[in-house]
């Protein structure tokens, strides 16, 4: 199991476009109308939690996202995110 980290815009759209064999559940929704601080916030993560990376056996679009732990990085999403699922949930 892995978790992916990145923005769109429409997540149902986003995740038929990649067109890849792997089952997919939202954990966490940050919503903004101000682009630059969403691109900020993503980047913040990558770059802050790149000891957690995984490499997901098959590549897809947005793959080097990925992450084999969330705990951490959902403690560290801002005020106002939306958690879809609760911390520790069994996906």
């Amino acid at each position: 199991m892995f978790y992916k980290v990145g923005i769109t815009y429409n997540l149902a759209a986003r995740f038929r476009r990649l067109r890849s064999d792997y089952r997919w559940r939202t954990l966490a929704r940050y919503s903004s109308y101000q682009a630059g601080q969403v691109w900020d916030l993503e980047h913040t993560i990558h770059r802050d939690f790149a000891h957690l990376s995984y490499s997901p056996a098959t590549a897809f679009s947005g793959h080097t996202e990925c992450y084999g732990e969330v705990e951490t990085i959902l403690a560290a999403l801002p005020a106002g995110t939306f958690f879809l699922k609760p911390v520790g949930y069994d996906i």
